[in-house]
């Protein structure tokens, strides 16, 4: 019932497997779910009767963390992919430009006046932002004649191709 907690020890060589089983040995918060997650991937992966879903939120888009879901995609992982609206938006801003490590203790009037925009503590200059505004403008217009703003991925498709690079998550 009781495991003893360890250390993770480094060491030259060591593979990213057997940095996942030390990450297991090593006891609580975020370390040992992520290996817990890694086992249940391989599992889901390795089920050829498995139908794989992945379910993530915009923000994660804006971190480093994109490049392993755009790998897993890629790499046909994920059966379904559920996510919010959001993630088409930071996900064209990545291919176009760069996000920043910020903090979430700096003031937000201070990241005004130096026009970036905070998402947590990721920062986004406004101007890294301005190839969104033709989409923008389609979903206004869209909202306008009642169409609501819910796009599905034929139409989502349409309105971003052209905007999007070989980097991209969405298409």
């Amino acid at each position: 019932m009781m495991r003893k907690v360890e250390d993770i020890i480094p060491y030259a060589g060591m593979q990213i497997s057997d940095l996942m089983e030390a990450l297991e040995r090593s006891g609580g918060f975020t370390s040992k779910f992520l290996s817990e997650s890694v086992s249940i991937l391989e599992d889901m992966v390795r089920d050829p009767k498995s139908v794989n879903f992945l379910s993530f939120p915009a923000d994660i888009i804006s971190t480093g963390a994109r490049g392993i879901i755009v790998d897993a995609i890629k790499r046909k992982f994920f059966d379904v992919i559920i996510t919010t609206g959001g993630t088409i938006d930071h996900d064209i801003a990545r291919c176009y430009a760069d996000y920043y490590h910020g903090s979430f203790d700096v003031s937000d009037e201070e990241l005004y006046e130096k026009e970036i925009h905070r998402l947590g503590n990721i920062f986004i200059p406004f101007k890294k932002t301005e190839k969104l505004s033709d989409i923008n403008r389609i979903i206004e217009s869209a909202e306008k004649m009642g169409w609501g703003c819910v796009m599905d991925l034929e139409t989502e498709f349409i309105v971003c191709r052209p905007l999007v690079t070989e980097k991209e998550v969405v298409v």
